[in-house]
C-alpha cells in the first residue's frame, strides 16, 4: 500500500509491504508495522489497514481516540474509495492499494495469419499519416519517421537566415519554461536567468534582479553578476516599476538623471525591465556596461523585457506556494483544537476565504478539568513517565470533548479548557457540556484500571462547568490565528473546577437552569477564595 500521512504541516508518502498494516506508537509489548509515536494522540495500536482483492479497508484497532473516514467514526470494517480521507489522532492519512498483478492474456492466432514477428522488448514505432483523418489507411511504407526530439531536451530553434545570437535568445526564451519546472530553488532560477542574459547580450557586463518588498517599501536583491558588487540604481529600478515599462539608459541621454550611484558605479549605458505578473510589480531585472555608450538596442531591450516576464511568473507562483504553505500550517495547527464534525466546516470557509481572524460577543458554555494532585504525583515522577501518564490520559477526554461537539481553547499543564457552542452556535451546548464532562470521568476510570492492571500511578480529575457571554472567535494575524474565549465567564468556570473533588462533575446554576431535564444533581455550596461562596450543583448522571 502507498500511504501519505500529514501531520503538523509535514507530509510524508511510505511505501508499505503486506496486505496488513497495523498503526500505532512503539510499545515494548508488542510491535506495529507504522509507528506514529510523533503524534501523542495517537494510542498504541490504533488502526488496521487491510488489502483484499485491489481495495483497502481500514477499521478501528480499539484505539481510545477513534478512527475516522470523512468526518464518520469507523464501526467495524470500511471499505476505502478513491479520495477518502482518514484521520486518527491529530494525523490525516489517504491511502492507495497495492497494484495486483494481473495474469497474462494468452491469444492463439491462427498459424496461416501470422505475418511479422516482434521481440517483446522491441519499442514499438508509430505511423501517423495525415490522411487518417480522410478514412484513408496508413501503412508503415508510406509513413517516414524523419525526426525524433526529447520533449524534456533543452529546445534548440532554429530559424533559417538568423544569426546565431538571435538563434540563442530564441532558444533561452523557449527553455525558460522549463528550467523554471525543474528548479526547486527561486534564488538558484533568478541567479541563472541574470546569468544568461548577461551572457546573451553582448553589451552587457554587468545584470542584476530585485524584488521589491511591498510591506517594507524597499527593494531586495535576489540575484546579480560578476561576484562582488551589485551593480544597480534605484533610482532607475523605482522608475522602471512605477511607470511599469523597460527603457534603455544612459549617460548624457535625454530624461537621464545621473545620480551619485550611476556616477559610483560608473553605469554608462543600461537596460532596466520590471517584472509584471497580472498587474502587480513584483520587481526589475537590469543590465549594463561601464565602458561604453550606446551598446544596446530596441531587440535588445524587447529580450529583456521577455525574460523579465518570465521571471516575474516564477517569482509569482513561488509567492503563492509560499502563501499556501503558510496557510494550510497555520489551518492545519488550528483545526487539531476542534472536532472531526467542525473541522469539516471550518475547512469549507477557509477554502471560501471566510476563515478570518475576528470575534463575536455570544452565550458559550465553558468546561475545565483539571487533574488532582498532579503537581505532588509528578514531583515523585520521573519526567518520561509524567509525559506518558499525560499521553494516557488526554487522548480519551479530548476524544469525548469531540464526541459532543466541544472545542479545545487551550492545555495549560494538566488542565484543559473547553467551549461549546463556539465557533458554531449550538443550542444544545449546556446538556452537551454535561455529558461530555460524565463522557471524561468514565474515560478517566478507564484508564486508571489499564493502569492500576500494569501498576502505574492513577489520577483523578475535577469538572467545573459555567456559562456566559464572551468574546469568542479567531484571534491574531494571518499567520498567528488562534482560537481563544475572553470574559469573567472563564474566571468563574475555573472557580467551579476548583470546586470539584476527583471523579466530580460541578456545574452552575446558569447551566443547570438549561441542562435540568437531562440530568440529575445536587445543589450545594462551594467556598471561593475572593468572590465568597458559589452556589453550583453536583451532577449525578443523566436522567433515565
Amino acid at each position: 500500500m502507498r500511504i501519505t500521512y500529514s501531520y503538523a504541516g509535514k507530509q510524508t508518502t511510505v511505501a508499505t509491504e503486506g496486505s496488513v498494516i497495523l498503526i500505532g506508537r512503539r510499545n515494548p509489548d508488542f510491535a506495529v508495522d507504522l509507528d506514529f509515536g510523533f503524534d501523542p494522540s495517537i494510542s498504541r495500536r490504533h488502526t488496521r489497514l487491510e488489502q483484499i482483492d485491489g481495495a483497502v479497508w481500514v477499521e478501528d484497532a480499539g484505539s481510545t481516540y477513534g478512527t475516522f473516514v470523512n468526518n464518520s467514526l469507523v464501526d467495524g470494517k470500511v471499505r476505502l474509495k478513491p479520495g477518502d480521507t482518514v484521520l486518527i489522532g491529530s494525523t490525516t492519512l489517504s491511502v492507495e492499494p497495492a497494484p495486483e498483478a494481473e495474469p497474462p492474456t494468452v491469444l492463439e492466432p491462427d498459424a496461416d495469419a501470422i505475418d511479422t514477428v516482434r521481440d517483446a522488448d522491441e519499442r514499438p514505432t508509430v505511423f501517423v499519416d495525415p490522411r487518417a483523418d480522410q478514412g484513408v489507411p496508413a501503412s508503415a511504407e508510406e509513413c517516414d519517421i524523419s525526426t525524433v526530439i526529447d520533449a524534456e531536451e533543452p529546445p534548440l530553434v532554429h530559424v533559417p537566415n538568423a544569426d546565431t545570437a538571435f538563434q540563442s535568445r530564441l532558444s533561452l526564451l523557449f527553455d525558460l519554461p522549463l528550467q523554471f519546472a525543474s528548479e526547486a530553488k527561486l534564488d538558484t532560477l533568478l541567479q541563472l536567468v541574470v546569468e544568461k542574459v548577461v551572457d546573451l547580450l553582448p553589451g552587457a557586463e554587468r545584470g542584476a534582479l530585485l524584488l521589491y518588498d511591498a510591506a517594507k517599501s524597499k527593494y531586495r536583491l535576489r540575484a546579480h553578476v560578476p561576484p562582488g558588487n551589485p551593480a544597480v540604481s534605484e533610482s532607475l529600478a523605482r522608475r522602471a516599476i512605477s511607470e511599469g515599462k523597460g527603457f534603455i539608459w544612459q549617460r548624457g541621454g535625454i530624461g537621464a538623471e545621473v545620480t551619485d550611484s550611476i556616477r559610483r558605479l560608473q553605469m554608462e549605458t543600461g537596460m532596466y525591465a520590471p517584472l509584471v505578473w497580472k498587474n502587480q510589480r513584483l520587481g526589475v531585472l537590469c543590465v549594463d556596461n561601464p565602458h561604453r555608450e550606446a551598446v544596446f538596442h530596441e531587440e535588445d531591450l524587447r529580450f529583456l523585457l521577455a525574460v523579465a516576464h518570465y521571471a516575474a511568473a516564477a517569482v509569482a507562483n513561488q509567492q503563492l506556494q509560499d502563501e499556501l504553505t503558510s496557510k494550510s500550517l497555520v489551518l492545519e495547527r488550528l483545526l487539531t483544537n476542534f472536532s472531526p464534525k467542525l473541522r469539516m466546516k471550518l475547512l469549507e470557509k477557509a477554502r471560501a476565504g471566510q476563515l478570518r481572524p475576528g470575534g463575536e460577543k455570544s452565550e458559550v458554555t465553558i468546561l475545565m478539568s483539571d487533574i488532582r494532585g498532579f503537581t505532588t504525583t509528578s514531583a515523585k515522577m520521573d519526567p518520561h513517565d509524567v509525559v506518558e501518564m499525560l499521553n494516557d490520559y488526554f487522548p480519551p477526554l479530548v476524544q469525548a470533548i469531540f464526541q459532543h461537539d466541544g472545542t479545545i481553547d487551550k492545555f495549560v499543564g494538566d488542565a484543559i479548557l473547553a467551549v461549546f457552542g463556539s465557533p458554531e452556535p449550538d443550542a444544545y451546548q449546556h446538556e452537551k457540556a454535561v455529558f461530555a464532562a460524565l463522557a471524561m470521568q468514565e474515560a478517566m476510570e478507564r484508564v486508571n484500571v489499564r493502569r492500576r492492571e500494569r501498576g502505574e500511578v492513577t489520577c483523578g480529575i475535577g469538572i467545573g462547568i459555567h456559562s456566559g457571554e464572551v468574546l469568542h472567535g479567531f484571534i491574531g494575524a494571518a499567520e498567528r490565528l488562534e482560537f481563544t474565549v475572553i470574559g469573567d465567564t472563564v474566571n468563574r468556570t475555573a472557580r467551579y473546577c476548583d470546586g470539584a473533588k476527583p471523579g466530580e462533575v460541578l456545574i452552575s446554576p446558569a447551566v443547570f437552569e438549561h441542562a435540568f431535564r437531562s440530568l440529575t444533581a445536587d445543589k450545594i455550596s462551594i467556598p471561593t477564595k475572593h468572590e465568597g461562596d458559589f452556589e453550583a450543583y453536583r451532577v449525578k448522571g443523566k436522567r433515565v
